[in-house]
């Protein structure tokens, strides 16, 4: 059945046309996880085959294919696929190609394709995809992701030259487009001063051996039992031994746990996926699988307990709960590794940059971006900026540094009150104002209008509005 493009996925469409017709040739897109970032390179896909471009769609997991497939069938369109055990059908217009295959076998498809599509674009600069990207040199490009950003921070411009963001996490949950969240956060996480970085993140023996601590968290089956079941879950975890460890803790409880990774076999992580879907399995341990890509409305919930330094890991693991789903009013996180703290909500503003991390803050700091701070008494999280809390009125509490204390690891909830629904709303309505104002040229206009998911007619009217008015001629 043909999809009928939301408001804010048009608008994308519309910006992502505009910016190839002003003679950009890489365009990254960027959507919260669950906004619908595939069914806008589905269309845009469309509009190149009806142009007589041949396209294809870069992804790096078996379960990705499959979704990007089903989503191109559903317009209609007739997609042939470049993975094992499928077989080759070069005459289609369109192909859904997993990247290490596709590296394999560019003897065959080298300079075939006029359009490529890059799934999870912030893997576009690791070898695999840099192979297959430098054999279709003369082809427009469009990147997706959710989290514009490498693991190690660094730049994206290298490989794209435009940025486009449709509308945030907030904005999404605000419209029904994404669910609510309920957060519990233990008052004192994981000591990150202890944990090493390597290549962006904690090193995995430092984070293992952490969250092997069983003194720093509350117990991962006592609190999924207590705040999650009979929902599902997702429990993201450091390494196999520990999603091992973990899922057999909560078979031990009678939890139906089971462990996925990347060693099994694609057909046996479907079924894994399908049992979560079902509910046959209730809890799936995760090890670097289902932090990307994998779309299943119906879980209730994450359950954090691998550290990590990367906002991009963090965003989209977070981000697999929160799909909405018959009967599911909001996503439940248990955080046992201290990451809301490091990394801020889900629904925190983020101010993109194709530049990196580093500009990426900077830019936030300098539109202060809300932050989270824990209430002292009631445990509430709030935003940053040493405002008293708006759920009891308490002051914020005075920065500290003090090593890590432990205690019975019981999870408090970050509570998001009403009062701070309506400071948020009233802090974005200032900051959108504000922006506006600094926003004096036409071009300036156009790429507020693109960070927000506008229509392109809005910078226009804007901009034609103040001429009248005799501003800023």
């Amino acid at each position: 059945m043909r999809v009928t493009l939301r408001d804010y996925q048009q608008n994308a469409v519309n910006w992502i046309r505009a910016a190839y017709a002003a003679g950009k040739r890489s365009v990254l897109f960027c959507l919260p996880t669950g906004g619908g970032k595939t069914v806008v390179f589905c269309y845009v896909a469309e509009a190149a085959t009806m142009k007589g471009r041949r396209v294809v769609i870069l992804v790096h997991r078996q379960e990705l294919v499959t979704q990007a497939r089903e989503a191109l069938e559903n317009l209609g369109l007739d997609v042939g696929v470049i993975a094992p055990g499928e077989p080759e059908q070069p005459k289609k217009m369109v192909q859904v190609a997993s990247v290490q295959s596709l590296a394999r076998r560019l003897n065959r498809w080298a300079g075939v394709f006029d359009f490529v599509v890059i799934d999870e674009a912030h893997h576009a600069a690791a070898g695999s995809w840099q192979k297959c990207l430098q054999a279709f040199p003369d082809a427009h490009r469009l990147g997706v992701t959710a989290t514009p950003e490498r693991l190690d921070g660094k730049a994206l411009r290298p490989w794209f030259d435009e940025l486009i963001c449709g509308p945030g996490t907030w904005d999404l949950m605000k419209a029904g487009h994404l669910c609510q969240t309920k957060i519990l956060c233990p008052p004192t996480g994981v000591d990150f001063k202890k944990l090493r970085v390597l290549g962006g993140d904690f090193r995995k023996d430092d984070a293992s051996d952490a969250m092997a601590n069983a003194r720093l968290m509350g117990d991962v089956v006592e609190h999924y039992k207590k705040h999650l079941e009979p929902k599902t879950a997702i429990c993201f975890c450091v390494t196999v031994a520990h999603a091992e460890a973990i899922a057999a803790k909560f078979q031990a409880s009678g939890v139906r746990a089971a462990v996925i990774d990347g060693t099994l076999s694609p057909s046996v992580r479907r079924k894994l996926i399908d049992g979560l879907r079902t509910g046959e399995v209730q809890v799936l341990c995760s090890c670097e699988v289902i932090s990307e890509g994998t779309d299943v409305p119906s879980v209730g919930g994450a359950i954090l307990c691998r550290p990590t330094n990367s906002l991009s890991l963090f965003l989209q693991q977070v981000g697999r709960c929160l799909r909405p789903a018959p009967g599911k009013t909001q996503a439940v996180i248990l955080d046992h590794a201290g990451n809301i703290r490091r990394h801020g909500l889900p629904q925190d503003l983020r101010i993109w940059s194709l530049d990196g991390s580093k500009e990426r803050k900077e830019q936030e700091e300098k539109r202060a971006a809300p932050w989270v701070t824990v209430c002292p008494e009631c445990f509430a999280a709030i935003p940053g900026g040493g405002s008293p809390c708006p759920y009891c009125g308490a002051e914020p509490p005075k920065p500290k540094v003090k090593p890590v204390a432990f205690g019975d690891g019981e999870l408090r909830e970050l509570k998001v009150t009403e009062a701070l629904i309506r400071q948020r709303e009233k802090e974005d309505k200032r900051r959108k104002k504000k922006q506006q104002a600094q926003a004096r040229t036409l071009q300036e206009l156009q790429a507020l209008a693109r960070e927000r998911g506008y229509s392109p007619g809005w910078a226009y009217h804007i901009h034609r509005s103040r001429n009248e008015r005799g501003r800023f001629l």
